[in-house]
């Protein structure tokens, strides 16, 4: 998994946004973590081989330079979230190690995977009482079901409206430029005790639970973090395969894969 870090108002760099390793000169992320107005685009790395942000012990992590940002063209910056994808093409070869590995994807479509258990994993903050971080520095996992698109769609909507969502938390209901696309989309419900995505788990990786394949990217939660009433919503990946194939070839070169050990595997 990647750890995207960039200046944001910090001298320093910090956490953004978390990515997959789909091979060995690109990330797949979320398109708004890119955002301008978000990050200083000219300061982004990508830190690899990390697990806690927190020690230096490791040693195992090392950083990348971004020498290309490749948004989705359909996407809109400023909170629209349709075609929610970007690629980052890396100025040197990933050296793969046990901690440094591609993530396989989708073989076709996937549906929207109703019902189905779905893992999450990132560097987002883990309790809504630490909503004034950015991040957490211990990388995490987190298993939810997945909803319909069309039942993710209406309780969207719903929330959006005021339905569910307290007064404060609304957010404008134009984030959906065009409609809201529900083939493009994966969604989760949040468990009931408050733990779900949250700040500085966009862009992160979305896994159906026993196939190790990254099927859907971060995209936003509604309200606080963690709401069980409101779906998470994720890029669904299979939507996107043919722009990504056409995205990560580089002319004269060839790219190389190098896949992670299967976890749903060594979990048993």
């Amino acid at each position: 998994m990647a750890m995207l870090r960039a200046r944001t108002k910090a001298v320093f760099r910090v956490h953004v946004c978390g990515g997959s390793v789909v091979d060995s000169r690109h990330i797949l992320t979320a398109a708004h973590c890119m955002d301008e107005s978000r990050i200083k685009r000219d300061s982004l790395r990508v830190r690899l081989g990390e697990y806690d942000s927190s020690t230096f012990i490791e040693g195992n992590h090392t950083e990348y330079d971004v020498e290309r940002i490749i948004l989705h063209p359909n996407y809109e910056q400023a909170g629209v979230l349709n075609y929610d994808i970007a690629l980052l093409r890396l100025s040197r070869e990933i050296a793969f190690a046990s901690s440094v590995c591609t993530i396989p994807l989708p073989d076709g479509p996937s549906g929207d995977l109703a019902g189905k258990t779905v893992t999450v994993a990132g560097w987002g903050i883990t309790e809504r009482t630490l909503s004034y971080q950015l991040s957490n520095s211990v990388l995490s996992e987190l298993n939810m079901t997945a909803v319909s698109a069309s039942d993710c769609r209406d309780k969207i909507q719903l929330a959006l409206a005021g339905g569910d969502v307290p007064t404060q938390s609304q957010i404008e209901l134009d984030i959906f430029s065009g409609g809201f696309r529900k083939d493009d989309h994966l969604c989760a419900v949040p468990k009931e005790n408050g733990q779900g995505i949250c700040f500085g788990d966009s862009g992160s990786p979305l896994l159906e639970f026993g196939q190790f394949r990254v099927v859907g990217v971060v995209s936003s939660a509604f309200g606080d973090c963690g709401y069980p009433w409101v779906p998470e919503l994720y890029t669904r990946v299979s939507a996107f395969l043919d722009w990504i194939r056409n995205a990560t070839a580089i002319p004269g070169q060839e790219t190389k894969t190098h896949h992670c050990q299967n976890p749903f595997v060594a979990a048993d």
